[in-house]
């Protein structure tokens, strides 16, 4: 566009339809209509009925206030007032609006039927791995059209003049009605209740919510004569059913499930029995009877990461049940498990999309990995993966093959030192601290729609950057630090650098080192004190050279200033002999600008020295916008957590693109903004995916969706 910014090809719309609950809200007015119509029309249609007609024994006066129609056809619906009437109308209103909810409440925990709709083409309508959330929106419309249901039966029952209270223990529909309101809040408060899910544990939540057995079986008898008993015996039918059907074809017994014990969980690993097979992300529920006999847990299961035909999971120690766990595995073990399952998860409609970027805050990276090797061969997937424990880190690092085609960016946020192997793939980026979700998915968007810097070119030219030799390798390090900053910043920081080894080394002074200021890895530096840090390091250059009377570079410091661009410790001294054999003329072990400017000519950027002299490397000491270049630059690298190993010079870049410290926003930055805000019909070819606990990123990513317009499904097993 005038721009500048890329308009990409808008590619064909995805047609959606409209939201499930839409439908269900159609249903209940529907069946509203239908009970005004069958309450107050005149028979054969409805039971209003003439004053005349009525039954003697129920009303044996007639109609009251003088009306000559009103309704009476059974003791305990018996309305001759017309406030009687109103009351009857809300009474049965309310109840009779809920019915598709009453419905779904069952029918939406149906898992094994559920998994299985969501495997056909009737999945195209509805989304039957997502349903959690009807049924928690349901329960507390139901619980809201009970008690306004009940209140207004009572308040008619106790107001006419028959004293009609009794009804409420001497007749069928008072007792079911009285035992389906005693315990609904019992079924309902400690999964709806932020206080009591805290207070309680999960297994007294879950066996409380096993009581709504009975309360469907009280609402199957409460009303006879009408409809009720088929619209909650079908769907408590289907949902016994389905329970049948689970324990006895999809219920399997894993003798030898492999147990590790992680820091802060366990992994386990199973041999897939006959029949169970993962079609998707999914979960599974898992009993271990040495454990406890009685208690089934929900857990994302995802393919093994190196072993064909067999699954894993991880359970992460944070409850009763999964801390006993964790304590009862002293060291690897293989002991029996029975797994349910599996089901699939909101993270199956990753189909539907190119491009997938999942998010996961601590363990919720298991269905990430399930998604990611399920797409591996056809989808780029993305994951973004924030977590504090370094055993999960370092488990997946170490296990996990991760597709080449996908940048995988793990954020650790823990205080232990992650302890790794030299192999991590290039497109697997470690940092220390949080990420700026935004910055993170507008950076991919960008590389990936753009076709630059792709995860497959990192590992490409991570592997051609392992094979070069030392020299070939410096160069082209200094070559890519040299395009982010000017010779004269690289080598005043290199000069600080042995300065600060020199004068440790003479006793002269003593002074701390930068790169272990600014790479060490501490809490997040603001913008200011990285400003001020980058300020001191220029201000100590100045008083170095004041001391030693020159400005030099040695071996150390200029080892030292490339591995802090690199972000690791890349480059020794004795690497860099060589080179300074060929530029140090007067063998000193130091060069001066001069032959600084001597080594440049061994970049490919002869073109941009104009001469061989100090002018290309002129200092100023007071030169801020200098200063201020250099603690950008040393910024976006310090606060990359070390990982050793050679990555490419494209993954330094994705690093700094990805980095968390540079809070700053900057000209990269607005122009992913304008073009994500430009190609909008693009970025409905993407998804995003979320598991985990952390109500901060659930609030942010939904941000992102709607200011982009970017699919989000959200994961959660918070019951």
């Amino acid at each position: 566009d005038e721009d500048g910014i890329p308009l990409l090809p808008a590619p064909p719309l995805k047609k959606t339809s409209m939201k499930l609950v839409y439908h269900v809200y159609l249903l209940c007015v529907m069946t509203l209509i239908y009970c005004l119509l069958t309450s107050f029309c005149p028979t054969p249609v409805g039971v209003l009925e003439d004053s005349d007609e009525l039954d003697a024994e129920l009303a044996p006066d007639g109609c009251d206030d003088g009306l000559d129609f009103c309704v009476c056809p059974r003791e305990a619906v018996c309305a001759t007032r017309w406030i009687d009437m109103v009351y009857l109308g809300i009474a049965r209103g309310s109840v009779y609006a809920v019915y598709p909810f009453i419905m779904l409440l069952f029918v939406s925990k149906a898992s094994h039927l559920l998994s299985m709709m969501q495997r056909s083409v009737f999945s195209v309508w509805i989304d039957f791995a997502d349903l959690h959330h009807l049924h928690t929106f349901g329960g507390k419309v139901v619980e809201a059209a009970t008690w306004i249901h009940v209140f207004f039966h009572l308040l008619r029952w106790g107001t006419r003049g028959n004293d009609e209270i009794h009804l409420l223990w001497n007749h069928q529909t008072g007792v079911t009605g009285l035992i389906a309101t005693v315990i609904m809040p019992f079924i309902t408060w400690p999964m709806a209740s932020k206080f009591l899910h805290d207070k309680m544990s999960f297994e007294s939540r879950k066996c409380l919510h096993y009581l709504s057995w009975i309360w469907g079986l009280a609402l199957v008898f409460h009303a006879p004569a009408v409809n009720i008993f088929y619209v909650m015996g079908i769907p408590l039918l289907i949902y016994f059913l389905n329970y049948l059907i689970g324990t006895t074809s999809k219920t399997f017994n894993i003798q030898s499930t492999i147990f590790r014990k992680l820091d802060n969980g366990v992994s386990l690993s199973f041999v897939n029995p006959k029949g169970f097979e993962l079609q998707g992300a999914s979960y599974i529920v898992i009993m271990i009877p040495w454990i406890s006999k009685v208690q089934w847990h929900a857990f994302s299961v995802f393919p093994h990461p190196s072993e064909p035909d067999q699954s894993s999971l991880c359970i992460a120690a944070v409850g009763d049940w999964s801390r006993e766990l964790h304590n009862a595995i002293t060291r690897p073990t293989s002991r029996p498990a029975w797994i349910s399952g599996p089901f699939l998860t909101p993270f199956a409609h990753a189909m539907d999309f190119d491009n997938i970027v999942t998010f996961a805050t601590g363990i919720g990276i298991t269905p990430a990995m399930a998604v990611m090797n399920m797409f591996r061969d056809s989808r780029r997937v993305h994951l973004v993966w924030m977590c504090r424990d370094p055993s999960f880190v370092e488990f997946f690092v170490s296990t996990v093959e991760f597709p080449p085609e996908s940048f995988i960016l793990i954020y650790y946020t823990g205080k232990k030192k992650l302890v790794l192997g030299s192999d991590v793939p290039s497109n697997v980026f470690l940092f220390k601290g949080r990420p700026d979700l935004c910055k993170v998915v507008l950076g991919l968007i960008h590389r990936i729609e753009l076709k630059q810097g792709l995860p497959e070119e990192v590992v490409a030219e991570g592997r051609s950057f392992a094979s070069m030799e030392t020299k070939e390798r410096f160069y082209t390090v200094l070559g890519r630090a040299l395009k982010s900053t000017n010779p004269t910043e690289f080598f005043d920081l290199a000069s600080t650098f042995s300065g600060e080894k020199k004068t440790m080394e003479d006793g002269t002074v003593q002074l701390t080192s930068s790169r272990r200021l600014f790479a060490g890895g501490g809490g997040r530096m603001g913008a200011t004190n990285i400003r001020n840090s980058a300020r001191n390091v220029y201000m100590r250059q100045s008083a170095i050279t004041k001391t030693l009377g020159r400005d030099f570079v040695s071996k150390e410091g200029l080892a030292d200033a490339i591995n802090d661009y690199l972000g690791r410790d890349e480059f020794s001294p004795e690497d860099l002999i060589e080179l300074f054999r060929d530029v140090d003329k007067n063998g000193d072990g130091f060069i001066d600008r001069t032959e600084f400017t001597r080594l440049l000519l061994g970049l490919d950027i002869a073109e941009d020295s104009d001469s061989d002299d100090d002018s290309s490397l002129s200092s100023d000491d007071d030169n801020e916008e200098s200063v201020r270049n250099r603690g950008s630059w040393m910024q976006s690298r310090g606060k990359v957590s070390t990982v050793r190993g050679r990555n490419s010079l494209a993954a330094v870049e994705a690093r700094n693109d990805f980095s968390p410290g540079n809070s700053k926003e900057t000209s990269s930055d607005e122009d992913m903004m304008k073009f994500a805000l430009k190609n909008e019909p693009v970025l409905q070819t993407w998804q995003m995916l979320y598991c985990g606990g952390s109500n901060p990123v659930v609030s942010k990513l939904k941000e992102i969706s709607t200011t982009f317009k970017i699919d989000l499904r959200i994961e959660k097993f918070d019951w």
